[in-house]
C-alpha cells in the first residue's frame, strides 16, 4: 500500500494494483495501521513488557474469580453461571511470534492453577500485551488517523473503544464541514489538539494500572495505598470520570465553567412541560439552549432565603456537580422532614428558581486539628462541638451575581444563631469539594485545619464580629 497527497487530494495505491483518489484519507485500520505507516507518522511509546492470553472455553468446575496479578476465570453468562468460561492469564514473557493454541492455554492454566480444569472446545483464543504507543500527530496534510490507528494501550478499564469512537465523532463533523466548504481547512488542526491529550492520558492511566497489577509485596503496598485514597468520594468520582471519559475538557478559552466539557443531562422546565437535555440530543444534531429570561439582572431584593422549597423548580437546579445537583433535587426535602439536616435555599422570586442552597448540621472537630492559637482559648477537651456546612452550591444561571458569598455569609450567621440558641459549638466548618472551593472559602476568612487542608473553619467568636449583610 502506498499513500501520496498534494494540495488537492490523496492518492492511494492498493495491494491488488488498483489506485484510489479522494480529497482526504482517514486511517481507521487499527493498531497495526497501514495508513499510519504509509503516511510516515511516528508511533512513539513503549514496547510490551508482558502479555496476557484470553480465551472463551469449556472447563470442568474451574476456580472462579480474579487473580492477584490480574486476570482470572469467570462465566460468560454471569446470571446463569456455568460454561462457557472466559479466561484471562498473564504470560511469563511478551515475545510471541505465533497465535496462541489450546495447548498454550492448557500450559498457562497449569502454571497458574496447578491444573487446566479439562479445558476444551475453544470458541476463540487470543493474546494482548501492554504495548503503549501513540501517533506523534493525528494529521499529516490530507491524511488523518482515527479509532485505534493513532493509539494502542493495555485494555485495563475498557477505555479503547470509548476513546476511538470519540476520536471519530470529533473528526467526523469537522471533516464534513471542511469537505462541504463550510469551514476552513484549519479546523482539522483542532482534531489533534483536542484528541491527542485525551489518548495520552489514557495511555498514562493504563500503564499505571499494569504497574499496580504486579504481584510483589511492594506493589501490593501501592495497591493498598490507592485503595485507601479511592475510599474517598471525591477522589473515586474523579477517577471514575477519567476512566469513563466523562471529565474530558477541551480548552476553548475563557467563559462558562461548562465550556468545552460534556453537557450535563439537566432537567429543563419549558413552556411545553419538563424535558431532559438528553432527549434533545437523540437526533445527533447541534442544539442551542437559551436558559432563563434574556437580559435579566439578579438583584438582592429579588432573592429570599427559606427552608427547603417544595417548588418543582428545584428539579432544574444545576451547579455542574452531579452530586450537589442530585442532593437538592431528590434528597434535601427528606433530610429536612427528618430534621437530620437544616437545608436553606436562596430563591429568586421573579422566576421561582433556586439560585443556591446550603445545609447545616451539628458536627465536631478534634482540638489538635485547630491552630495552636485557637486551641489555647478553648475548653480542654479532645473534641470540640462544631456546625458543619455540609453542602453549598450556586446555580450556573446565577453565576457572577455574588450568590456564593450570600450563601456563605448567611450560613455563618445562622450557625452563630444556633450557638446562641444553646448548641455547644466553637466553630463553623466546611469541607471544600476541590481546590477552587477551598480558595473561595479562604478568601472569606475561613482557615484550613492543620491535618486536613480541605476542611476549613471559622471560629464563632469571629463570626460574631462580622458585618451582617447590608451593613
Amino acid at each position: 500500500m502506498g499513500v501520496a497527497h498534494d494540495d488537492t487530494g490523496v492518492a492511494v495505491a492498493l495491494s491488488e494494483g488498483q489506485s484510489l483518489r479522494a480529497e482526504y484519507l482517514v486511517g481507521c485500520d487499527g493498531g497495526r495501521s497501514l495508513v499510519r505507516k504509509a503516511a510516515g507518522l511516528d508511533f512513539v511509546g513503549l514496547d510490551p513488557s508482558t502479555s496476557w492470553m484470553i480465551a472463551e472455553v469449556e472447563m470442568d468446575e474451574p476456580d472462579l474469580g480474579m487473580r492477584r496479578e490480574g486476570g482470572g476465570i469467570g462465566p460468560v453468562n454471569r446470571a446463569e453461571g456455568g460454561g462457557p468460561f472466559r479466561v484471562v492469564l498473564t504470560e511469563g514473557h511478551s515475545a510471541h511470534t505465533s497465535e496462541p493454541t489450546l495447548e498454550d492455554l492448557s500450559e498457562a492454566l497449569i502454571s497458574a492453577y496447578g491444573t487446566d480444569f479439562g479445558v476444551r472446545s475453544p470458541t476463540w483464543i487470543s493474546r494482548f500485551t501492554d504495548m503503549s504507543r501513540q501517533a506523534a500527530s493525528y494529521r499529516h496534510g490530507r491524511v488523518l488517523l482515527a479509532g485505534d490507528a493513532p493509539h494502542v494501550h493495555p485494555p485495563q478499564g475498557g477505555q479503547g473503544l470509548n476513546t476511538g469512537v470519540q476520536d471519530a465523532v470529533n473528526l467526523g463533523w469537522k471533516l464534513a464541514q471542511v469537505v462541504n466548504k463550510t469551514s476552513p481547512e484549519s479546523l482539522l488542526d483542532t482534531y489533534h489538539a483536542e484528541r491527542h491529550p485525551v489518548a495520552a492520558r489514557v495511555l498514562r492511566n493504563t500503564m499505571a494500572q499494569v504497574a499496580l497489577s504486579s504481584p510483589d509485596d511492594r506493589h501490593q503496598a501501592l495497591r493498598d495505598t490507592m485503595s485507601e485514597l479511592l475510599s474517598m468520594d471525591e477522589r473515586r468520582k474523579r477517577f471514575a470520570a477519567m476512566l469513563s471519559g466523562l471529565d474530558i475538557h477541551d480548552d476553548l478559552g475563557e467563559g462558562h465553567p461548562l465550556l468545552g466539557r460534556r453537557m450535563p443531562d439537566l432537567d429543563l422546565v419549558t413552556a411545553n412541560g419538563p424535558l431532559r437535555v438528553v432527549t434533545l440530543l437523540h437526533a445527533a444534531r447541534p442544539v442551542l439552549l437559551t436558559l432563563g429570561e434574556p437580559g435579566g439582572v439578579v438583584t438582592e431584593d429579588a432573592l429570599v432565603f427559606e427552608r427547603t422549597s417544595r417548588s418543582p423548580m428545584r428539579a432544574a437546579f444545576s451547579c455542574g456537580n452531579e452530586y450537589l445537583d442530585r442532593y437538592i433535587r431528590t434528597q434535601a426535602r427528606q433530610d429536612q422532614e427528618k430534621r437530620a439536616v437544616g437545608v436553606y435555599v436562596l430563591r429568586h422570586t421573579p422566576t421561582d428558581r433556586i439560585a443556591g442552597y446550603y445545609t447545616l448540621t451539628a458536627s465536631s472537630i478534634e482540638t489538635q486539628d485547630l491552630p495552636e492559637d485557637v486551641a489555647r482559648s478553648l475548653p480542654r477537651y479532645e473534641v470540640q462541638g462544631a456546625i458543619l456546612i455540609g453542602y453549598l452550591a450556586r446555580d450556573f444561571q446565577f453565576r457572577g451575581a455574588g450568590i456564593g458569598e450570600m450563601l456563605l455569609r448567611d450560613a455563618l450567621q445562622r450557625g452563630l444563631e444556633m450557638q446562641q440558641s444553646g448548641l455547644r459549638a466553637v466553630a463553623v466548618v466546611v469541607d471544600a469539594i476541590d481546590d477552587a472551593a477551598a480558595t473561595f472559602y479562604e478568601s472569606y476568612g475561613l482557615k484550613p485545619l492543620t491535618r486536613n487542608p480541605m476542611r476549613l473553619f471559622m471560629a464563632l467568636e469571629t463570626v460574631a464580629i462580622l458585618p451582617r449583610s447590608g451593613e
